[in-house]
């Protein structure tokens, strides 16, 4: 199991470096013009983009905020959001995909 420490303080992970204050802007800035990836734009998709983070939310893990909240937040950083299509075969033995975050 995750130790208790874990839970209570969180999870410290060791950089190298840290990037310095004018590299995060830019790409914070870059990362919100993009966006997400194409795989994560599709209609289809929507659904498997929009109910993991909704669930989070509702349960706490989570909290909405504006893009100008984000590039007002203190060392903020933003990674866009992708999608994996991966099949799988259940009991009957029936393929179907499933589609990760």
């Amino acid at each position: 199991g995750v130790p208790r420490r874990h839970g209570v303080y969180g999870i410290q992970y060791p950089f190298k470096d840290e990037i310095d204050e004018g590299t995060r802007m830019s790409q914070l800035k870059a990362n919100m013009d993009r966006g997400n990836h194409k795989s994560a734009l599709k209609e289809d998709e929507h659904q498997h983009v929009t109910k993991p983070m909704r669930t989070d939310v509702e349960n706490g893990y989570a909290v909405p905020i504006t893009a100008e909240g984000v590039r007002r937040l203190k060392d903020a950083e933003v990674y866009p959001v992708g999608l994996q299509d991966q099949n799988t075969i259940d009991e009957p033995r029936l393929r179907h995909a499933i589609v990760q975050p």
